[in-house]
C-alpha cells in the first residue's frame, strides 16, 4: 500500500522548484520565525 504523501507526490510537479545541482533554495530564516509564531 503506498502511502498518502508518495500519491499525492506523482501528481504534483516540482522539477520547476528546484536546482539542477543543489537541491532547492533555502528559506530566509525570519520568515520562518514569522511563520511558526504566526502559525
Amino acid at each position: 500500500m503506498d502511502h498518502l504523501l508518495r500519491k499525492i507526490a506523482r501528481h504534483i510537479d516540482t522539477e520547476h522548484l528546484l536546482c539542477a545541482d543543489n537541491g532547492h533554495p533555502a528559506l530566509d530564516p525570519v520568515a520562518l520565525f514569522k511563520i511558526l509564531f504566526i502559525g
